[in-house]
């Protein structure tokens, strides 16, 4: 079995919890979710960090 690529998605700790985002931080966050959903639609192997 090949392996799949892998990519790893930061999302800083504020992004993480979107019921306390003002809408341009929402924003962002979907720009970064959807970031998430191509890689994985291309094939990676996609994993998703915060910090705390």
């Amino acid at each position: 079995m090949t392996a799949r690529p892998t990519a790893l998605v930061a999302v800083a700790a504020s992004e993480t919890h979107l019921w306390r985002l003002n809408r341009a931080a929402a924003a962002h966050a979907e720009q970064i979710l959807a970031q998430a959903a191509r890689l994985i639609q291309g094939g990676y192997q996609v994993y998703v960090t915060g910090r705390r």
